[in-house]
């Protein structure tokens, strides 16, 4: 750990001691270049690093003169390739890459300090040796997937299914939850509730700065899921995007992993496609298909636990697709017709609907191939049917390319003899919009971007193969439910900051049974645009600069949200002062539907709906703990 963090404080030296000199003359750095030396010519900064800004039409010297005047911004990256673009960044962690095409540079003063590295663990005391008869178990984690999968029969244009076979053919073994609801409709946030089995309100991560290991006084006391089955004598082994990168630090190492074994993390991939959002990958590519080496990375780890004996193990994997930049070989693109695709029959904001419930998400609108230079979604208006049709194209192939690299993990796990002995989790971080409501994105409390797929697969609940369940469930239940699957003891959930979730097993034996009367999702608002209305998606501003925190639940019956002002001394909502309200019907919503109907009124001023108004703002102050099952 010293050797990492001395590596990072000379990378951190080393950009601000370099020169001018041979990178770019004087007589092309302006006066911008004056209060930016740390200039790097032919360095490209990693895609992996959440972008603030995005500035099309520039040089490097305007994209240095963009990052001084951003005081949230760090570094910056010119792309000669892409349109001319700029990107703007808030955070800079000592990498770079070398590229050509770029000219990037790093602002003095604002670099941050070294993130604090964990404190140790205690030492370690004789291996606690699992439980007898405890189970593998193989967590798949999918990024950006809505659940229009055909293991949930929604339909796409024509009658046409999205086509993910190896999803379905797990589904076929195992129980598909219907309704399962994400806490955080953003990467890092959510990844970072599920992973420690904490609520946002918990792990204090709204944005791409914190993580749960590093905000909350008592983080690094927590034991993670991964953590869990280490400490009770698992071997566990990691690879891609589980947690997010850096959030927590390190990939939660030494904590969640076993050590010894390398964790192979992941290239996001953002700007392959360059100014385009979607594009295929050449034969000759090996550099843009990071899911097919994580799926490797994968297959790998289970055969070497099949070989050298080990067990019980945990593997998880991340998978990046069906992320933007939505990219994935011909093969992938020729499943679809283009032409037939429908699109979302909702395609701008209800006007019932309060501003603060839409935002502009910031990145797809920046691809000016596509929809041109300068150009800014805007919520009552959509973008073009012919790019609408491309950008669903682009991500149905990114869909079916993932499908088919969980696919070879899945054939690997049969082919080794071991998955009649493996629990197989298969969930997103959160859901996605594809133009509904002029979104996408995620980034709302809105149903598209809180609903995810999630199936689990126990061999040996046959009942519940090939089983869909409509019961409430959360990502945060993710947790408790796999440790109760590979016959782990209950996790604690008994203190402020033990575990929030449920475990959901008893659903594989009992599907339909009463369950939670609600999910609880939420998400932030910062920097109210007044000539507008709008505001800002938090990504990366500080949690101080939140203005407005929404909360959302979803019943059998309604979605119900309430937007509160964040109270400045607190850090946390008021929730006697209320921004805006909303309250959708889902009394006849089948659930295969992506552009219900019930999502475009909002009834919340209706006095016919008074009383699910009143229900929904209770179950909202009341929390996630009055809502749980019957016998919890």
């Amino acid at each position: 750990r010293l050797a990492v963090a001395r590596t990072f404080e000379w990378h951190i030296e080393m950009i601000r001691s370099l020169t001018i000199v041979g990178i770019l003359s004087q007589a092309h750095r302006g006066q911008a270049f004056d209060q930016c030396p740390s200039v790097m010519d032919n360095t490209c900064l990693p895609s992996s690093m959440p972008i603030l800004k995005t500035v099309s039409g520039t040089d490097p010297a305007g994209c240095c003169e963009a990052c001084v005047n951003m005081g949230a911004c760090v570094c910056w990256t010119f792309n000669r390739q892409q349109q001319s673009s700029c990107y703007l960044r808030g955070s800079f962690d000592g990498k770079t890459k070398v590229g050509r095409e770029c000219t990037s540079g790093v602002i003095p003063g604002r670099v941050p300090p070294s993130p604090p590295l964990p404190p140790p663990p205690p030492p370690p005391s004789p291996p606690v040796p699992a439980p007898p008869g405890a189970k593998n178990v193989l967590m798949i984690v999918v990024d950006d997937l809505r659940p229009q999968l055909g293991a949930y029969n929604i339909s796409i244009g024509g009658g046409q299914k999205m086509l993910t076979p190896n999803i379905d053919k797990l589904a076929a073994r195992g129980l598909t939850f219907r309704n399962c609801y994400n806490q955080y409709a953003v990467c890092s946030p959510s990844r970072n509730s599920f992973m420690s089995g904490r609520r946002p309100d918990t792990t204090l991560t709204y944005n791409f700065k914190d993580s749960f290991r590093t905000t909350p006084i008592d983080g690094n006391s927590w034991i993670a899921l991964p953590q869990y089955f280490k400490v009770h004598g698992y071997n566990t082994t990691g690879c891609g995007k589980t947690y997010h990168g850096g959030k927590p630090p390190n990939f939660d190492q030494p904590y969640s992993w076993t050590e010894g074994v390398e964790y192979v993390g992941y290239d996001q991939g953002l700007g392959f496609c360059s100014d385009h959002c979607a594009c295929v990958i050449p034969d000759n590519n090996t550099d843009h298909r990071t899911d097919e080496g994580l799926a490797q990375r994968a297959i790998d780890l289970i055969t070497s636990h099949k070989k050298n004996k080990i067990g019980p193990w945990f593997v998880a994997v991340g998978f990046i697709r069906p992320h933007v930049d939505w990219s994935a070989p011909q093969w992938a693109w020729d499943l679809y017709n283009e032409s037939e695709l429908d699109l979302a029959a909702h395609k701008v904001v209800s006007p019932s609907a309060p501003k603060v419930a839409w935002v502009d998400g910031g990145y797809v609108d920046k691809k000016s191939g596509d929809v041109g230079p300068g150009y800014h979604f805007k919520a009552n208006v959509s973008v073009s049917d012919s790019v609408a049709r491309q950008w669903r194209h682009g991500y149905y192939a990114a869909v079916s390319y993932v499908d088919s690299n969980i696919g070879k993990v899945l054939d690997a796990l049969e082919e080794l003899g071991m998955a009649e002995n493996t629990v197989v989790s298969l969930i997103a971080d959160h859901g996605y919009q594809l133009g509904e409501h002029e979104m996408w994105e995620k980034y709302t409390n809105w149903e598209l971007a809180t609903r995810v797929p999630f199936i689990l697969a126990v061999p040996w609940k046959p009942t519940s193969h090939g089983v869909v369940s409509t019961a409430l469930v959360e990502n945060v239940d993710l947790y408790p439910t796999l440790a109760a699957a590979a016959g782990l003891p209950p996790p604690a959930s008994d203190c402020p900051s033990c575990i929030q979730g449920t475990d959901a097993t008893p659903l594989l034996d009992t599907p339909f049974r009463t369950w939670k009367k609600a999910s609880f999702s939420q998400y932030a608002r910062c920097s109210l645009d007044n000539s507008t209305g709008y505001y800002t998606r938090c990504s990366g501003e500080n949690r101080d600069e939140i203005q407005v925190m929404g909360y959302s639940v979803r019943t059998p019956t309604y979605r119900y949200t309430e937007w509160f002002v964040m109270d400045d001394t607190s850090g946390k909502a008021n929730m006697n002062l209320t921004v805006a309200r909303e309250l959708y019907d889902h009394v006849n919503d089948p659930g295969n539907d992506f552009d219900w109907a019930g999502e475009e009124i909002n009834l919340a001023d209706d006095v016919a709906h008074s009383n699910e108004v009143a229900e929904g703002a209770k179950i909202v102050r009341e929390g996630w703990s009055a809502a749980k099952p019957p016998l919890y």
